[in-house]
């Protein structure tokens, strides 16, 4: 993420890194209390940024304003501001579920962060047929079909001029070539990380005991075929749901796991996958 030097605005000497004041500042709207990849990795941006200097924050979405912060995440140098300005000085990123907020900024330089393709609103119901056309989804009726076909049309056509109003960052390079196919706008890769990668890769090789064939998936990614796989293989195998776990109890399970299936789609660049590889799954 050094490469973002240069296209943010860095304090002037003698200014707070914090933020705070009238000085330019980068704010990077993400969701309190939700613990999952992309609010991480909102946190690690501004962690990042205020590394090279950048006097970068988070700011919480309206909605999860009430809720505590994420325990796990406090190891980031991420604070939070109250708000973001709306200065032609200022920059603002928002992950792409928080798009319709990110536009109602008018004079700040605006980022959309696609952390995903398939969560935006500009591209939701188009990936929603096309999980349709992969058995990942049931099929509507006839007519909510049509619907949807119509709706896959005007949401991409009314999303089209307000999106090429905005700098775009891309977390993968799936969102980047989906970008320039659909909207023919470029973007800049910025990902993020596995903290603790060499922790993560120790681990897997000191596992002594993999629980025999001992195999982890994700529910909420692609179950229904999980469950077809399961049914079918006829495996003496342990299936292990990776639910309702810590990060600490999700990095043990991955640990002693012979394998990691995900057959769920992938809305950007998937976390589990990645610490599964380097648990030695």
């Amino acid at each position: 993420m050094a490469s973002l030097q240069d296209r943010f605005p860095a304090p002037q000497e003698g200014e707070p890194v914090s933020g705070g004041g009238a000085e330019a500042r980068v704010s990077v709207l993400y969701g309190r209390g939700i613990r999952s990849g992309g609010p991480e990795a909102l946190h690690q941006l501004v962690h990042e940024l205020r590394r090279e200097g950048v006097a970068a924050s988070l700011v919480p979405h309206p909605r999860t304003i009430g809720r505590p912060r994420v325990v796990e995440y406090e190891g980031y140098d991420a604070p939070e501001l109250a708000m973001s300005n709306d200065n032609p000085h200022d920059v603002i990123i928002a992950p792409e579920v928080y798009l319709p907020e990110l536009l109602r900024f008018k004079r700040a330089r605006r980022l959309c962060w696609w952390l995903s393709i398939d969560n935006s609103p500009a591209f939701r119901a188009e990936r929603y047929l096309e999980d349709l056309k992969n058995g990942l989804a049931d099929w509507p009726r006839a007519r909510e079909l049509r619907s949807l076909a119509w709706l896959t049309t005007r949401e991409l056509s009314q999303w089209r001029p307000r999106l090429h109003a905005l700098g775009h960052l891309s977390q993968s390079h799936y969102a980047r070539a989906y970008l320039r196919r659909r909207l023919g706008v470029d973007s800049m890769i910025v990902s993020d990380y596995i903290s603790d990668a060499e922790a993560r890769i120790r681990c897997g090789e000191q596992a002594e005991d993999r629980g025999g064939l001992r195999i982890s998936y994700n529910p909420a990614k692609g179950a229904r075929l999980v469950n077809q796989v399961r049914r079918r293989a006829g495996l003496d195998a342990v299936w292990v749901p990776i639910a309702g776990m810590s990060p600490d109890q999700v990095r043990t399970n991955l640990a002693q796991s012979a394998v990691y299936l995900d057959l769920g789609p992938h809305p950007g660049k998937d976390r589990i996958p990645r610490e599964a590889a380097l648990a030695g799954a």
